[in-house]
């Protein structure tokens, strides 16, 4: 079961990546997201934890477009084929001794 899995799931995000089209960066988004100016406003009038915050979302928006989301499909599908692998267990004549 855990090879069917990891078959389809990586099948599916290989179709993924090929059919992505690179992710376009907006420069002047980037830039004043990153600026100084900014960085020290938000600090200022949130503090560090909307810094992180806003951070980790831009990170977590950007795992579901284009060829990133391909890796992330590809990184769960491993996950849940191994976990599948340790709690079905490993299939018959597999080479894994026995205790």
């Amino acid at each position: 079961m855990a090879i069917s899995v990891l078959a389809i799931g990586w099948s599916i995000a290989a179709a993924v990546y090929l059919a992505a089209s690179p992710v376009a960066v907006d420069g002047d988004t980037y830039d004043l997201q990153h600026s100084r100016k900014y960085v020290r406003e938000v600090e200022g009038l949130e503090g560090k934890t909307a810094l992180l915050t806003n951070d980790l979302n831009a990170w977590m928006a950007g795992l579901w477009h284009g060829t990133n989301l391909a890796y992330t499909i590809a990184v769960i599908t491993a996950g849940v084929a191994t976990a599948c692998w340790f709690l079905v267990g490993a299939p018959e004549g597999s080479g894994t001794p026995e205790a």
